[in-house]
């Protein structure tokens, strides 16, 4: 009998991240909010987003689960758990 395939952690990881709309009157190129829910996780891994190369914001998942609420300037961001890739999203300007 073979042994189960050996997952990595965080491998089964579901990532969807969605940048709120501006608010009426906001100055043009503003952070913006942006939240991300993370589903599937294994409890402790970490997290990261980065954009072009460098960490913006970090921690860890807590019972498998996470809704991450950051703001955000305008860019293409990678949000990475246990060191891979999950989802990658873009926050545009207003």
């Amino acid at each position: 009998m073979t042994p189960p395939p050996v997952t990595q952690p965080g491998s089964r990881s579901r990532a969807t991240c969605k940048a709120a709309k501006p608010k009426p009157g906001s100055r043009r190129g503003a952070r913006r909010r942006v939240t991300c829910k993370v589903r599937r996780g294994r409890a402790g891994a970490a997290w990261r987003v980065k954009r072009g190369g460098r960490t913006r914001a970090k921690g860890t998942l807590r019972r498998g689960t996470a809704t991450l609420r950051l703001r955000l300037a305008p860019g293409r961001y990678t949000l990475s758990i246990a060191g891979r890739r999950a989802a990658s999203f873009r926050v545009r300007r207003a």
